[in-house]
């Protein structure tokens, strides 16, 4: 069984998304359903990383 620590549920997920990603990656399995599946995810996170990231810098350049 999984320990999850609630006092940064969100990090422990991304990491473990990540840990699943690298995994199947080193193990060749790329071509699945599963790590495409985890790839999307990644992607996607990552993105409205970035996103929200620019929105915000955007934003606080012009509210000076």
């Amino acid at each position: 069984m999984t320990h999850i620590d609630h006092a940064h549920p969100a990090t422990d997920h991304d990491a473990s998304l990540l840990e699943g990603l690298f995994q199947l990656a080193i193990s060749g399995d790329t071509d699945g359903y599963e790590f495409k599946q985890i790839d999307s995810e990644v992607y996607s996170r990552l993105l409205d990383t970035y996103t929200t990231g620019q929105a915000s810098r955007f934003s606080n350049a012009f509210a000076a």
